[in-house]
């Protein structure tokens, strides 16, 4: 059985860029989490082909947000980090498994 989101979501424009985010839902060009998600991104392109698991890329994508903030020298600006951290790796984690080709979507996977 087809999952109809993402059947919907093969009716959008394809979103072509690397940046953390997807379509209108991006975080702004400067922002240093864009790295963390490109390394992300290339796990859902090798989804259908690899044996990565969805909660394997998703763990990395959040420790990887987390060593950026840790990173950041201005001590505001890594709480800022860390909150961002806590607000989109779960928007990344609950709707991802709709844009995953791969077999391990299952909740909890």
């Amino acid at each position: 059985m087809i999952n109809p989101l993402k059947w919907f979501l093969n009716l959008l424009p394809v979103d072509e860029s690397d940046d953390a985010g997807w379509g209108p839902f991006k975080l702004p060009p400067e922002h240093p989490f864009h790295r963390a998600a490109r390394l992300h991104d290339i796990s859902f392109r090798n989804s259908g082909s690899n044996t990565e698991r969805l909660s394997e890329a998703d763990w990395l994508l959040f420790w990887r947000f987390v060593m950026l903030a840790r990173a950041e020298p201005d001590p505001i600006q890594r709480c800022h980090l860390a909150m961002d951290a806590c607000k989109y790796w779960p928007l990344a984690r609950h709707f991802g498994r709709y844009l995953w080709d791969g077999t391990n979507t299952k909740k909890g996977s």
